[in-house]
């Protein structure tokens, strides 16, 4: 009886590939200093990333940038400075390795492990490892400074590059998670108590995009995105919307101040002072 054995080779030629990924990526961290992690990084420029947005060189020179930003936005003390900056220069590095490419669940973890193995402070490799969190809408937060903001340095780049490709979420179709992405940077905000003007943020990313892709309106857009995503999040959290929409009225989406402000709302409602203030107002109105 004849067999076709195609099949089978096939399969044991692609459960090859993970283990070759694997050594491939044991054999460079038996290199002794920070010339592994500088290696993979000089491979990106071979790996795309968008056909409007270049390669993974281009976004990992983005994100120096956007990280820098936010630094000075943020007014972070020098150490953190210089660990949010160290740690942004590597943190694409692993993305030119076959181990990531063969597992991209993996990003992050093992930059943090070259890092590490190439002797660079731990608290960059924490950055490093913590750069794409929260990966889903109530996933884990960075718990570090310098992660926070270099995960924040991530989705701003994102969201704006993205955005300015043409690839604008719409209905159910989100190719590139920009809604999640969003609430992300409302959570580590929130979580981290930064306070951040996401107009000024997307006008940074813009200038960091490609001339082709910049427009005057751009930030504008997305900070309307911004509110309305950050709209939803709290009356998903079981805040009132109309209360949701108060807070957001005042003219800031510093996300720290409007969460403020809505605590605020809620706990003055509870008060007598509230009906009192609403029957006030109800009767203005009628005048």
């Amino acid at each position: 009886i004849g067999i076709d054995v195609g099949p089978l080779r096939r399969v044991a030629k692609a459960g090859q590939r993970p283990l070759r990924a694997v050594a491939r990526l044991e054999f460079r961290l038996q290199l002794p200093n920070l010339a592994i992690v500088y290696l993979f990084a000089r491979e990106l420029v071979r790996r795309g990333l968008h056909p409007k947005l270049g390669d993974y060189e281009a976004k990992a020179s983005r994100l120096e940038r956007m990280a820098a930003a936010l630094a000075e936005e943020l007014s972070l003390p020098e150490p953190e400075r210089n660990v949010l900056r160290e740690a942004a220069a590597l943190a694409k590095a692993d993305l030119a390795g076959a181990t990531v490419a063969e597992f991209p669940s993996l990003q992050g973890k093992v930059g943090a492990e070259l890092a590490l193995a190439a002797n660079v402070d731990e608290r960059v490799a924490q950055a490093i490892r913590e750069q794409y969190l929260p990966t889903r809408a109530d996933g884990p937060l960075p718990m570090s400074k310098a992660g926070a903001a270099l995960s924040l340095a991530e989705k701003f780049d994102n969201v704006t590059a993205f955005w300015a490709a043409g690839e604008a979420p719409t209905g159910a179709k989100d190719p590139f998670a920009i809604r999640r992405q969003t609430i992300g940077i409302v959570r580590i905000l929130e979580a981290h108590d930064l306070h951040v003007r996401p107009r000024e943020a997307f006008e940074f990313a813009t200038q960091f995009l490609p001339e082709s892709l910049r427009r005057d309106d751009l930030a504008e857009e997305l900070t309307a995105f911004f509110a309305e995503r950050l709209r939803v999040h709290l009356v998903e959290r079981g805040f009132r919307h109309d209360f949701a929409e108060a807070a957001l009225a005042a003219g800031s989406l510093d996300v720290v101040d409007v969460i403020t402000r809505l605590r605020t709302l809620v706990r003055l409602s509870e008060e007598d002072l509230w009906r009192r203030l609403c029957e006030t107002v109800e009767r203005t109105l009628k005048i």
